[in-house]
């Protein structure tokens, strides 16, 4: 059909392509960014960093210089009040007593060494104790197993369950006191160690405290207003 058969409608427009669909793409040229002359600033250091880190170099060098002078300045032994009855020997026994038990090993609840290598020195300790006591100074030994289980507030609330459980108990009470039997200060310490620990400051060497400390209530019934339980 001619234009001029074509209803006005249907008539392309003066200069308009009668079909959009197969008119030519021109190709855009890629547009090409300019770089910029000037340099990027750098960037700026900050005051406080500087500081943090002059710190933090000072304590590298400071804190092992602080050991080596804290440690060549001890006192070449330890030193008692003068009249006291616990003395620098009863601090040596009380090591050994905690050397003893480190000796056993790892003493994991339930393992030959919590439940019967340390029972058995302990008792045998106290043996010893209750032999060299004053007159009118009761020592009891007592050895228990108990089973059981205790709700613990850690971690969001956890039961520990426990079963045959050896425990050692000491008391020392005096016949001339008779009321030192009914009233008594507790105290007490654990023996057994965590995995792969023997367990020399937890809770060791309180123990060798605590048998030192027995020996010493066990010769002095003067001491003993009130009972003892260890």
């Amino acid at each position: 059909a001619t234009r001029d058969s074509m209803p006005p409608t249907l008539r392309p427009r003066p200069g308009a392509t009668a079909n959009k669909e197969h008119a030519p793409i021109e190709p855009k040229a890629p547009t090409v960014e300019k770089s910029s002359s000037k340099r990027r600033a750098k960037p700026k250091v900050d005051g406080t960093s500087s500081v943090l880190v002059v710190i933090l170099f000072a304590c590298t060098i400071a804190a092992p210089l602080c050991c080596v002078l804290y440690f060549e300045n001890l006192p070449p032994e330890a030193t008692v009040r003068p009249g006291s009855l616990f003395t620098v020997d009863s601090a040596k026994r009380a090591r050994e007593h905690m050397e003893r038990l480190c000796m056993l090993g790892t003493r994991t609840v339930g393992s030959w060494a919590n439940e019967v290598g340390a029972p058995e020195y302990l008792v045998g300790e106290l043996d010893k104790i209750r032999t060299t006591a004053a007159p009118g100074v009761l020592v009891e030994i007592a050895r228990h197993s108990g089973s059981g289980a205790f709700y613990a507030d850690f971690l969001g609330g956890l039961i520990n369950v426990y079963e045959n459980v050896t425990s050692v108990l000491c008391r020392i009470s005096t016949t001339d006191v008779p009321s030192s039997r009914n009233h008594a200060l507790l105290i007490n310490s654990h023996y057994d160690s965590a995995p792969s620990s023997q367990g020399a400051s937890d809770d060791a060497t309180q123990v060798g405290i605590m048998l030192e400390l027995a020996s010493l209530l066990s010769r002095n019934a003067s001491l003993l207003a009130h009972g003892s339980v260890l």
